[in-house]
């Protein structure tokens, strides 16, 4: 798959990585999800891309989220 035909809106909730570069104990450093929502607007297998606006039938705002990261995509559904 790739650029959708039909976006649609989502929340994708994945996991970023976290680094630190200071005296930060190990337990101390832990991934968080992260629940972000957008207009999906591509999809391989390497990637998704999330979008937040359009204009001039353009999408703007992307967010490309590594297809690794991802933990559950849910649809929205929407009147429009």
């Amino acid at each position: 798959m790739s650029e959708l035909k039909r976006p649609y809106p989502v929340i994708v909730t994945w996991v970023d990585i976290v680094g630190t570069n200071d005296w930060t104990e190990a337990h101390n450093v832990t991934i968080e999800p992260v629940e972000q929502w957008g207009i999906l607007i591509y999809r391989d297998r390497d990637q998704i891309k999330l979008a937040h606006s359009m204009m001039g039938k353009k999408w703007y705002g992307i967010t490309a989220i590594p297809t690794g990261c991802v933990k559950e995509i849910r649809r929205l559904s929407w009147k429009g």
